[in-house]
């Protein structure tokens, strides 16, 4: 629960663990994750993410290797149906892998939107054809636009909006492999889609409510050292198990 503080002009402010990680720089005073907080960090950086025995982790990359473990467990998925042949496969894998690099392409190419435009109308035709004729079944053609939409989103994400896009096309990849096989397998891959999943969400809800609350100084808050522990990642782990039992169990 939150305590009441009050301020010289007069007003109360509810002071919650969320307050004190947007206004104190990640953890509450007296806490012990606070305990230097407030000290500059060696060679004037930041530390961030997880901090354990020397090694750093800035919540950045850790967002989005996250991510990107969630593509791939979803790809995963997909893989166990065998809807899609090597080189199909090859491509998906090369395509999403260079996606990491998707910044500095960028960078480099000032006609990369433009390119963009070019792939995606080339495989809107591509689609259709897909539809009609190429695709093995239906829903093989609908694998073959999501991953499209996938790969695009992958290599165009600008906003909260799309990374919200690439969870739902991962799921949705995992859905339409839920009816394409009946493999043991698919449930190594959905309980690690679940795990994954649940951290890519939360990790994703602390960066979009600071982005919006406070732009300016996101990046430093979401570098707190007490904002993210081994713990946190642990009791996440607890928790999707528990819901992975409770579901078996109910059905």
């Amino acid at each position: 629960f939150g305590q009441l503080a009050a301020h010289e002009a007069g007003t109360v402010t509810l002071v919650t663990p969320t307050y004190h990680i947007l206004h104190n720089g990640g953890a509450p005073p007296g806490d012990p994750a606070r305990v230097g907080a407030d000290r500059p960090h060696p060679a004037g950086r930041s530390s961030s993410g997880i901090h354990r025995t020397g090694v750093t982790v800035p919540f950045a990359e850790l967002f989005k290797l996250t991510l990107y473990l969630l593509v791939l467990d979803a790809f995963g998925a997909l893989y166990l149906t065998s809807i899609l042949d090597w080189p199909s496969q090859l491509v998906v894998l090369v395509a999403i892998g260079g996606s990491w690099w998707a910044d500095d392409i960028r960078a480099r190419f000032p006609n990369y939107r433009r390119l963009w435009d070019v792939l995606t109308g080339i495989f809107l035709g591509y689609a259709v054809l897909d539809f009609l004729f190429l695709a093995e079944s239906f829903m093989a053609g609908v694998i073959h636009l999501l991953l499209f939409l996938e790969i695009y989103k992958l290599y165009n994400t600008r906003s909260h909006r799309d990374l919200l896009d690439i969870f739902i096309l991962t799921f949705l990849q995992l859905v339409g492999a839920s009816t394409l096989t009946v493999s043991f397998g698919f449930l190594l891959v959905f309980s690690l889609y679940m795990i994954l999943g649940t951290w890519a969400v939360i990790l994703f809800h602390l960066k979009r409510e600071t982005d919006v609350a406070l732009p300016e100084r996101s990046r430093d808050l979401l570098a707190g050292p007490g904002l993210l522990s081994p713990g946190f990642f642990l009791s996440t782990v607890g928790v999707t198990v528990a819901s992975l039992l409770l579901t078996l169990a109910i059905f």
